[in-house]
C-alpha cells in the first residue's frame, strides 16, 4: 500500500491525491458519497496496479477515520463473507451447503451467493456516524432491485441480505434520508432476513460478530 493525501473528488470514480509531492488522479472503487472520509488532507492508502494499461495506475482502497482505516474496495465485502463462511465463522447464521458465487436469478440480475437453498446478497457499508453504520451511502436503484429479487425468491427459497460493516460500529441502520431504499427495505424486511456483520482490522479485517439492526429514526 502507498500512502497519499486526499485533495478532492472530481466525479464518482476519480479523485485527486497528493502522492510524493505530485497531484495525481486515482480511481475510486466505490459509488458511495464518502464525504466523511474524502476530506482534504485526509490520509488514504493506494493500490498500485503498475503499468497494466489501466487508465489510472492507482486506486484508493483505504481511507483514514479517527485513527483507523476504512476499506473502499467494493470487492472486499464479498471476499470477507466467503472467507468467513468457508472457515466456519458464520455457523450462527445456520447456513449449510456448497457455496456458489454470482448466481443468475433473472435476465437482469445476479445475486452474490447461494448456499444450499439460500440466496444471499452482500452489501459493503462504509458510512458510520457516532457508532452506527448506515446503508446505502448513495442512492442505489440496483440495491432496491436486489431487495425485490430476494423477496420474490423467498416464496420458494431461503434468502438473506448481508450488510458487511468494516468500522468501529455498535449498531446498523438503513439511512433515513434515502427514502426509496428505506421504503423497499421496510416493505420486504420480514421476507429477506437482513443481517449485519461487523469486521475490524487492517490490512485484513477479521469478523467481530453480528450487529443489532435498529430502526431509522
Amino acid at each position: 500500500m502507498i500512502e497519499a493525501g486526499f485533495i478532492s473528488r472530481e466525479n464518482r470514480f476519480v479523485a485527486k491525491v497528493l502522492l510524493e509531492g505530485q497531484v495525481t488522479r486515482v480511481y475510486v472503487p466505490s459509488t458511495s458519497r464518502l464525504t466523511e472520509l474524502f476530506i482534504e488532507g485526509n490520509r488514504v492508502l493506494l493500490k498500485d496496479h503498475g503499468t497494466s494499461g489501466r487508465k489510472y495506475r492507482y486506486s484508493i482502497v483505504w481511507a483514514q477515520k479517527e485513527g483507523y482505516f476504512i476499506p473502499l474496495d467494493s470487492a472486499l465485502p464479498n471476499s470477507l463473507f466467503k472467507e468467513s463462511y468457508l472457515s466456519g465463522e458464520l455457523s450462527f447464521l445456520k447456513l449449510s451447503g456448497i457455496l456458489e458465487s454470482e448466481v443468475k436469478v433473472s435476465d437482469r440480475s445476479r445475486l452474490d451467493f447461494k448456499i444450499g437453498n439460500t440466496f444471499i446478497e452482500v452489501k459493503g457499508v462504509s458510512l458510520e456516524e457516532a457508532g452506527i453504520a448506515y446503508f446505502p451511502g448513495a442512492p442505489t436503484k440496483r440495491g432496491i432491485r436486489h431487495l425485490e429479487e430476494l423477496a420474490r425468491l423467498s416464496e420458494d427459497h431461503g434468502v438473506m441480505m448481508v450488510y458487511i460493516v468494516v468500522a468501529r460500529a455498535q449498531a446498523f441502520s438503513i439511512l433515513c434520508e434515502d427514502r426509496a431504499y428505506l421504503e423497499a427495505f421496510n416493505k420486504y424486511k420480514d421476507r429477506i432476513n437482513p443481517v449485519a456483520l461487523v469486521y475490524e482490522g487492517y490490512p485484513r479485517p477479521r469478523l467481530k460478530g453480528q450487529l443489532p439492526i435498529i430502526e431509522c429514526s
